[in-house]
């Protein structure tokens, strides 16, 4: 069976703020000694959003047409 996938759209506020809450809820995690693989994941994909219509740059600053 597929895993099911979702796709949000936000504005940069939003995109922005989601960031702010999400390493805040990290470093809570990490002051009660909470595991933060999960907030990690979600931090994650947040940070490597991609703007409608952009290109995404992998690590190096090389797009993978660029390679």
């Amino acid at each position: 069976m597929r895993e099911i996938t979702y796709r949000m759209e936000m504005s940069d506020f939003q995109r922005r703020a989601l960031l702010g809450v999400l390493v805040e809820m990290r470093n809570q995690c990490l002051q009660t000694d909470f595991p933060t693989e999960d907030v990690n994941d979600l931090l994650e994909l947040a940070l490597d959003a991609v703007p409608q219509g952009g290109k995404k740059k992998d690590k190096r600053g090389k797009g993978r047409d660029e390679r």
